[in-house]
């Protein structure tokens, strides 16, 4: 009886934080996730906007398609150097019910840019998609077989993030 819970865990699934990265090569498409982002908000505040969201993102949690995918993903990200890229969510405004603005402060490799989101707020997530350049961040897209297979230079982020 006590392993029926287990069972039931892919069925109903548990809540879990998740950022992915999505992005294409000339060839393929491809998917880097992690499941561990590290997520602090001024959750005793009574207005959004006084309530930023911070995400860090331990490069090292970050799972690729494929061993080689994840090694390159970490080397482009030079994570021996700057093993965290965070995601600061602030200017939080409702733009309608359940859904909001904010400015969103990446920083990757040291370079920060800042990029104008849609929140979702639905019953357990805020949830945002947005596209943006590698370039934006002056880092050094993968390539492989001599550079016959390469990376595109924009990628699509997604956030789930529990609240």
């Amino acid at each position: 009886m006590k392993y029926l819970f287990l069972l039931l865990i892919p069925f109903f699934g548990l809540a879990q934080n998740k950022i992915e990265v999505k992005g294409n090569t000339n060839v393929s498409s491809f998917s880097c996730v992690n499941l561990n982002p590290i997520v602090t908000s001024a959750k005793s505040s009574t207005s959004y906007k006084e309530a930023p969201i911070l995400i860090q993102l331990n490069v090292k949690d970050f799972k690729c398609n494929n061993k080689r995918m994840t090694k390159d993903f970490r080397k482009m990200v030079d994570m021996e150097n700057h093993p965290l890229i965070t995601i600061s969510n602030h200017q939080i405004s409702q733009v309608k019910p359940n859904n909001f603005g904010a400015v969103s402060k990446v920083e990757i490799k040291g370079n920060q840019n800042n990029y104008n989101i849609n929140l979702i707020k639905d019953n357990q997530y805020w949830i945002a998609r947005r596209s943006f350049n590698l370039s934006d961040f002056d880092l050094e897209l993968p390539k492989v077989l001599g550079g016959l297979i390469y990376l595109k230079d924009q990628v699509e982020v997604t956030i789930n993030i529990q609240h």
